[in-house]
């Protein structure tokens, strides 16, 4: 004789709301990263124009590493936050059980 549980578990309207947020945090940070490199990049090839001492773009690495840091620490205590709410959100089990 073989049993087979079928596990799921059901959204509620804040569950389905807390995942969207989740969700769209994560892509909303990444989409940060690019604007991050992408500016450092920009701001570093302008200093080649203006400044041949270099101390620009030192200055522009140093700038944009700063940010990334703090882009990183902001992510993960969203990413923490925004998790726990999308995991306690998700609903109650439903356990079915077949013979």
């Amino acid at each position: 004789m073989t049993q087979t549980t079928i596990t799921r578990t059901k959204r509620g309207f804040f569950g389905w709301v807390f995942l969207t947020l989740f969700m769209a945090f994560q892509a909303f940070m990444i989409w940060m990263i690019f604007i991050n490199v992408g500016a450092v990049s920009e701001v570093s090839a302008d200093c080649g124009i203006t400044d041949t001492s270099g101390a620009c773009a030192a200055g522009a690495a140093i700038g944009g590493g700063l940010i990334a840091v703090f882009g990183w620490f902001i992510w993960i205590i969203g990413t923490i936050i925004l998790g726990l709410f999308a995991m306690l959100t998700r609903g109650n089990k439903h356990v079915t059980t077949t013979a």
